[in-house]
């Protein structure tokens, strides 16, 4: 590295831990947020940098995932959570992965209750039209049809 690179790598580093300070990203955020940042880092020293934040711990994308499902799986579903880690960046493989540690998919049931209890209906007493709302916020969430069906059911 050459001087002025080296010069670029120090600032790299100190716009890299401010970022990863203000909230946790993913190895393709920080790596976008530095290449578009008005210093307009080069590749060589921004791939210097990701690595040197992934030795530190402070880049872990199966971290990230894991504290995703935890933080928003009362409230989306599996495959919503999914979609939304893909366009962070975050690999199929890693997520695939990250699922398989724990049954992320059976907390689903449970959070299609919290939501049709958020939503004030119950499916024991509610109309066809509130049933028709409630599968329409639901499959709006990104849950399958059979999934909140099948709740549905048992909860009525």
């Amino acid at each position: 590295m050459d001087q002025e690179q080296h010069i670029l790598y120090e600032k790299g580093l100190q716009k890299a831990l401010y970022l990863l300070g203000d909230m946790p990203r993913t190895e393709r955020q920080l790596r976008q947020k530095l290449e578009q940042s008005r210093a307009g880092y080069p590749p060589a020293v921004v791939d210097a940098i990701i690595e040197e934040m992934k030795g530190y711990g402070y880049i872990d994308d199966a971290e990230y995932t894991r504290n995703y499902f935890r933080s928003r799986g009362g409230s989306r579903s599996l495959r919503a959570m999914t979609f939304e880690l893909q366009q962070k960046g975050v690999s199929r493989e890693v997520i695939s992965l990250v699922q398989e540690e724990e049954d992320w998919g059976a907390g689903e049931a449970a959070a299609i209750e919290r939501l049709a209890e958020k939503r004030k209906i119950d499916p024991r007493t509610a109309s066809m039209e509130e049933m028709q709302r409630l599968y329409r916020y639901l499959a709006g969430k990104g849950f399958s049809f059979d999934t909140i069906r099948r709740t549905v059911e048992q909860m009525r």
